[in-house]
């Protein structure tokens, strides 16, 4: 809604400017009649004279203020997680807009460049903060990720296989895929952060709005253990079945032996392409 209403006021602004780019005549009389035919009420150009006059004072300060609306319009604040720097944020956008700069409501850039100054601060404290969190949760969802996805792809390969029944958890690696895996490492950390031109860190560029994405993994690793789990559980079974027929070869018992103690983990490793043609073998 602050945004609306910055843009509102933005155009009200042009319109004033577009009034008086339209005043114009070769003489003094011409003058008036443009200045009457432009502006019906005297009173309406005095307050874009005023307009005018505003911009003129601002015009040395016009590089800190592009400067400063650039900054605060690039450091993307989630209102969920920081309320009140998420109000400020927005307040600092309004406040920054051309036409409360200059209108009779705003506050003047010497009293926005303080206020721009002391959010810069505030959102460093908050930043740092949020990168430090954000990059000692990666390496641990990183790897559990990679886990997850590696015992997807063996299941994939158990679903391929009739002999075990119906292909189950089949939308579960597109699922596992579609979650982020993140940045690499980040060398910046703490105070050596510098956040003094950019709202983001200028190695792994993370915003203040991202997260690492723990709970989607959390609810897709445990379906994907639970697959896996039941198909196991069947290939143990009819392995079995084989081992009471008489089946002994060392690779076959190899298998047998990971596959009863429910190692998921050693199963994702070691299951391929071969293994499954192997499979498909034993259970024929």
């Amino acid at each position: 809604e602050a945004g609306h209403d910055a843009t509102d006021e933005t155009g009200k602004l042009k319109a004033a400017l577009d009034r008086l780019s339209r005043i114009c005549g070769a003489n003094y009389t011409d003058v008036y009649h443009s200045v009457r035919a432009v502006y019906p009420s005297l009173l309406d150009l005095r307050d874009d004279l005023e307009t005018l006059r505003q911009l003129a004072l601002l015009d040395s300060d016009s590089a800190e203020i592009f400067e400063a609306r650039r900054y605060i319009a690039d450091s993307l604040v989630p209102s969920s997680a920081f309320p009140n720097l998420a109000v400020d944020r927005e307040t600092l956008l309004t406040g920054l807009s051309p036409y409360r700069l200059t209108g009779s409501r705003g506050r003047g850039w010497s009293v926005i460049a303080r206020d721009a100054a002391a959010f810069k601060i505030r959102y460093t404290q908050a930043y740092r903060e949020h990168h430090r969190q954000f990059h000692d949760a990666l390496p641990g969802f990183q790897s559990a990720l990679f886990t997850a996805k590696k015992k997807s792809a063996a299941l994939g390969l158990l679903n391929t296989v009739v002999e075990l029944g119906a292909p189950v958890g089949t939308g579960l690696e597109k699922e596992l895929a579609a979650i982020p895996v993140g940045p690499d490492p980040c060398s910046q950390q703490g105070s050596g952060l510098d956040l003094s031109n950019e709202p983001y860190c200028s190695e792994c560029q993370i915003s203040l709005a991202q997260t690492v994405p723990l709970a989607e993994l959390a609810r897709l690793a445990p379906q994907v253990d639970m697959a896996l789990g039941g198909k196991t559980q069947e290939l143990s079974r009819r392995l079995v079945e084989k081992a009471l027929a008489g089946r002994t070869d060392e690779r076959w018992l190899e298998f047998l032996q990971i596959v009863q103690a429910s190692e998921l983990s050693s199963l994702a490793n070691t299951l391929d392409n071969d293994l499954v043609a192997f499979i498909r073998q034993v259970l024929n």
